[in-house]
């Protein structure tokens, strides 16, 4: 059994995901602290130089969800060790977009704590290739974005391994649906990310769909926003509630102008949602041939393309959201993710047994 040291931002779903599940097969130390409040930064880096430095000679891995502050001692710590260190590469820690004013690698100081930790780290583990390497034309404006774009002189290697979920906690949605459903849901983590996560979009096609009831979870309706009568507004909800939403609409949309993965969508598939992307990252490999991607961000065409689904689909849509959900269990599992994990880990503990044989 290995000692492994989880270091994350902030304990999101998927971390904690990952966390429990590699908990199974080793030891896996963790420490949670608001990196995220600038003012306690220097507070959160000594703690943390003392949780490691008490833990030196126990850990065995590092793991570090996210490149940025939180990633540097621990890269550091394992170079100082000689063991090896992985960076989970989400979406934000990857890219710099101008256009979007969104990334971690517009920001000075987060950029530089993220090149030292990506340059210095094992390798990258990005959930999505386009993490590294991206573009898509997707907006008026072509967008190119990724690792090798913000920092075209680091060649440090990278494994793809894509995010995973509980199958079966998630599949519960396909047994309470019903075949009068037709609505649509989307998710969006908060108000800052309305243009970003295409609710704009959203609402523009939804003043041109008035008879489909809409439903966006994790914001409430901005008090400056005209919204159609047909869009309401959830604020945030627990996860079975959220499971509960799923199994209540036939659609999901994630009409993204950037999507480092798309967990919500995912969500939503294996719960029987029929989905409806945007062409950009890694939303179409997702959605496959069970749902409708969205070449580009026009109001018009995603109302077509909408009602041309509901067409397709009609006749049977028990059917479609069952195709829906065996995509994500074929292709997307915790248990490949942990596999994949397991095995990039062993790949370096082998080569670096072999160098001390030598």
């Amino acid at each position: 059994m290995k000692t492994i040291y989880y270091g994350y931002p902030s304990l999101s779903s998927f971390v904690k995901t990952d966390i429990d599940f590699l908990s199974k097969e080793n030891s896996v130390i963790h420490r949670l602290q608001p990196w995220s409040n600038k003012l306690k930064l220097p507070f959160c880096l000594i703690t943390q130089f003392f949780f490691l430095l008490k833990n030196y000679r126990k850990i065995d891995v590092v793991i570090v969800s996210f490149a940025g502050y939180h990633s540097y001692l621990p890269v550091r710590f394992a170079k100082m060790k000689g063991i090896s260190s992985f960076i989970i590469l989400n979406g934000t820690d990857s890219v710099g977009i101008p256009q979007l004013n969104y990334g971690s690698h517009l920001k000075k100081i987060m950029r530089l704590f993220c090149k030292w930790s990506i340059k210095h780290t094992t390798e990258l583990w990005p959930v999505s290739s386009s993490l590294i390497d991206g573009r898509n034309a997707y907006l008026s404006e072509p967008l190119v974005y990724g690792v090798r774009h913000s920092f075209p002189e680091i060649k440090t290697p990278y494994y793809t391994i894509s995010n995973g979920f509980s199958i079966g906690y998630w599949r519960e949605g396909l047994l309470h649906r019903k075949d009068s459903l037709n609505g649509v849901v989307s998710v969006v983590s908060g108000a800052k990310q309305f243009e970003l996560k295409g609710i704009d979009l959203l609402l523009e096609a939804a003043a041109r769909l008035p008879e489909i009831p809409f439903s966006i979870v994790g914001m409430t309706m901005p008090e400056e926003l005209h919204v159609p009568e047909n869009v309401r507004f959830l604020g945030r909800l627990t996860q079975d509630e959220l499971r509960g939403i799923y199994a209540s609409n036939l659609f999901y949309m994630q009409l993204s102008s950037f999507e480092g993965f798309g967990c919500s969508l995912c969500e939503a598939m294996l719960s029987g949602c029929i989905p409806i992307g945007s062409a950009v990252n890694v939303i179409p490999e997702i959605i496959g041939d069970t749902g409708l991607v969205l070449q580009k961000k026009k109001p018009d065409l995603l109302a077509e393309g909408f009602l041309s689904l509901m067409n397709k689909i009609n006749n049977d849509r028990e059917e479609h959201s069952k195709a829906s959900s065996d995509r994500i269990a074929e292709h997307y599992t915790i248990e490949q993710r942990m596999k994949q994990i397991a095995g990039r880990i062993a790949v370096y503990q082998t080569n670096r047994n072999k160098l001390r044989d030598d």
